[in-house]
């Protein structure tokens, strides 16, 4: 009977350890169930993030285009005035000298008509005195 006792001894421990393994296994299962939805949650907050900075990426890129579009037109319509201005300034440059030659010209023909239509000098002569009226006293 000893051996019947110990075989039932170790049935009853085999049917404990089966139950503890299977409660292992349950428990090791829930474990991995957890930890594949905490990946997949983080996967799917990763994959978010990414497409949040794609798509903020993509914005930037956008509005450096059209800085870099704006800059260029400004720069072009800047080229463009200081050419049209730099034309106008030569031109008064030009003008400015011209008439400055016409000045001179005007001048000297001016100078001339003074001193063909000046007449000869006259003697220098003294200006009359004005004759004070005093009354003479007897002397």
């Amino acid at each position: 009977m000893t051996r019947l006792r110990i075989c039932d001894q170790q049935t009853i421990d085999l049917q404990a350890l089966r139950y503890q393994l299977d409660d292992h296994r349950a428990a090791a299962n829930a474990e991995r169930h957890r930890q594949d939805t905490y990946v997949r949650q983080l996967e799917d907050r990763t994959h978010q993030d990414i497409d949040r900075a794609r798509q903020e990426s993509k914005q930037w890129q956008q509005r450096l285009e059209a800085a870099e579009r704006a800059h260029r037109e400004a720069q072009s319509t800047l080229q463009e005035r200081y050419e049209v201005l730099s034309g106008q300034c030569r031109e008064m440059q030009h003008d400015s000298a011209r008439y400055a030659g016409q000045i001179v010209a005007l001048e000297r023909a001016l100078a001339d008509a003074y001193a063909a239509a000046k007449p000869a000098k006259r003697k220098a002569t003294t200006p009359r005195r004005s004759r004070k009226r005093t009354k003479k006293t007897p002397a």
